[in-house]
């Protein structure tokens, strides 16, 4: 069988679209036809060349949602829906991981253990989720921007919380923006983004508001930028904790380790694994989630979608990626 797939050939240039010979599944292995994937910051690093040099040329995304059409799993059947994410369900791990590799002309193209952009993707089981979304557009997002957000969630979970405040209202910012104000663990939500139809898409009071009054502070502040120059700007603004999210990949800052010992100022990482995502994907139905009694849905995370681009156009995708919200590829 072929699968056409966006393969990334070398660093800072634009993938190419490849016809490439899909080989025999083994054990533990689904072929999966992969109706809609998404762009992560992690692939816009691969891109930029600061991760992931040796295994060029490879396939890229790493989270989707398609159908089974073969399967060497006794997890998963033909005509079942998945989702793809690279975060692996700790229930079924297996150390004797299985790396697919596809062939073209150009010789051997490396596709780990989950990638989703190709048209018919190898993934491994355990970076296979059953669902069956309703909103099939969204479903990409639950592999890895849902569960990222939701991880730093979880991280303040249960902690008193005057105001907050999301810094950066990407894919990542947006959904957690999302689950703040479903959650309501604070009545107060502040927001910042360089892009003010950002703001301004999220409902959120801009974080200069509380900043520029006599109140100056936030207890709780979430950069999901990836950043430097955000943290520079907004590092010790918090009262409690500094949480970041998601991707900094070839990103270093410094701080004065005396608002660490004497102000007491907390800081934190996150990443998307920190949540099982079998927790979200509850029984595989449409609800996600009952965290603290709250249920989170699909299609609460509509604010996260931008545009929908077809797989010809990935380039565009990527040359847009940052300037408007999370995009969405057809795959077919």
């Amino acid at each position: 069988m072929k699968t056409v797939a966006a393969v990334l050939v070398g660093a800072n240039k634009p993938l190419e679209l490849l016809e490439l010979e899909t080989p025999k599944l083994k054990r533990g292995q689904v072929l999966v036809k992969m109706e809609y994937t998404s762009l992560c910051g992690s692939q816009m690093n691969e891109i930029r060349g600061h991760k992931a040099e040796g295994y060029i040329p490879h396939t890229l995304g790493h989270e989707g949602y398609g159908t089974v059409v073969e399967s060497k799993s006794s997890r998963f059947k033909e005509g079942e829906t998945v989702v793809a994410s690279w975060i692996s369900d700790c229930n079924f791990f297996d150390e004797k991981e299985e790396i697919s590799y596809y062939d073209n002309i150009l010789g051997r193209v490396n596709s780990g253990q989950c990638a989703t952009l190709l048209t018919y993707a190898i993934i491994n089981e355990y970076n296979l989720y059953s669902f069956e979304a309703t909103d099939p557009e969204l479903a990409p997002f639950l592999g890895c921007v849902i569960p990222t957000a939701f991880s730093a969630a979880e991280e303040t979970l249960g902690e008193e919380m005057d105001i907050a405040a999301v810094i950066g209202l990407g894919g990542v910012g947006m959904a957690l923006s999302i689950i703040l104000n479903i959650r309501k663990e604070t009545e107060y939500v502040y927001g910042a983004d360089l892009d003010e139809e950002k703001l301004k898409l999220s409902g959120l009071p801009s974080i200069y508001n509380i900043l520029n009054s006599e109140e100056e502070y936030v207890s709780h502040i979430y950069d999901a930028t990836g950043a430097a120059s955000s943290f520079n700007t907004f590092w010790g603004k918090q009262d409690k904790k500094y949480i970041l999210v998601g991707n900094y990949e070839a990103v270093k800052f410094e701080i004065d380790p005396m608002d660490l010992i004497v102000d007491q100022k907390d800081l934190v990482g996150v990443r998307g694994d920190s949540y099982p995502l079998g927790s979200l994907l509850k029984n595989g139905v449409e609800i996600e989630t009952s965290c603290r009694y709250e249920s989170f849905y699909l299609k609460d995370f509509e604010k996260v979608k931008g545009k929908i681009y077809n797989l010809k156009d990935v380039n565009e995708a990527i040359n847009n990626f940052g300037r408007e919200m999370k995009p969405v590829l057809r795959m077919s």
